[in-house]
């Protein structure tokens, strides 16, 4: 991007850069236009969610980490995994080391071998406009656990069957039979409703 961009002031008086409207800032406030004029014409970066973590210069003492930026999630396989894999939903930035340090160090799991792969958003769903809405991008990880480490994902929700005895069951279908009865509409009426019964 050229250094030498002109702001242009328009007919209503705001301020705006040719590229703007490629960049998708339409509107200038003080704030932006200031650092754009400081920093010789350079885009400001958007803050993320993500903190950058300092650089270890030399000599330095060792930079430690009390609480982590990262957040992991356990998913439960689409596909059937051997026992000694686990898959998680992992951030974009988050890297192959650092899931194993995590592991290692915070939960105490002893990993094999991390494999990771991005999963595409889908973008199959459409707004009122009929435009294409696309989900965002994640992360996939297949962490490998370490020999004689076994997991198997625990079922949160088991299907239970209603555990009625037939004394219970004789009386609820007998109350079914006699609500059923009372709303059902009086064969002699020929078809008109209640509401004009007296």
């Amino acid at each position: 991007m050229a250094r030498n961009v002109l702001v242009t002031v328009g007919h209503s008086g705001s301020m705006r850069a040719p590229w703007a409207v490629t960049v998708g800032l339409d509107l200038w406030t003080p704030q932006i236009l200031s650092f754009w004029m400081l920093n010789g014409g350079t885009v400001p970066q958007p803050q993320g969610l993500m903190t950058r973590y300092p650089l270890y210069q030399l000599g330095g003492p060792q930079l430690r980490v009390f609480r982590t930026n990262f957040f992991i999630k356990l998913v439960r396989p689409g596909v059937a995994q051997p026992e000694d894999t686990v898959q998680f939903r992992i951030p974009m930035e988050m890297t192959r080391v650092d899931l194993r340090n995590y592991l290692e160090r915070i939960y105490n799991v002893p990993v094999a071998a991390v494999r990771t792969r991005v999963q595409h958003g889908s973008n199959r769903q459409r707004d009122y406009r009929n435009v294409r809405i696309k989900k965002p991008d994640y992360k996939v990880a297949y962490v490998q656990l370490a020999h004689g480490q076994t997991f198997t994902f625990p079922d949160l929700f088991p299907e239970t069957e209603p555990s009625l005895t037939d004394k219970e069951l004789q009386s609820q279908s007998e109350f079914l039979e006699d609500v059923k009865q009372r709303q059902s509409s009086d064969p002699r009426r020929g078809g008109v409703s209640d509401w004009f019964g007296l």
